[in-house]
C-alpha cells in the first residue's frame, strides 16, 4: 500500500501521502508499523472493515 499510486487514501486527489518528502514518508511508515506492532496479538490484528463482493455476468449475445 505504501508504494501504490493511491497510497492508503484511495479516491482522494491528490493522494495526501504523495505530498510528503521521502524522509516524511519513511517516518510515517515507521510510525504506522509501530502502531500495528502495538496492536498485534497472538491471533493477529483485528481489521474491522466492510468488504463488498460484486458478481457480474455478461449477457449472451443474440
Amino acid at each position: 500500500m505504501w508504494v501504490g499510486s493511491s497510497h492508503p487514501a484511495p479516491g482522494q486527489y491528490p493522494p495526501p501521502l504523495s505530498q510528503l518528502s521521502s524522509e516524511q514518508l519513511i517516518q510515517a511508515k515507521a510510525e504506522f508499523e509501530a502502531e500495528l506492532a502495538a496492536l498485534q496479538t497472538e491471533q493477529g490484528i483485528w481489521n474491522d472493515i466492510t468488504t463488498f463482493y460484486i458478481y457480474g455476468r455478461k449477457p449472451k449475445s443474440q
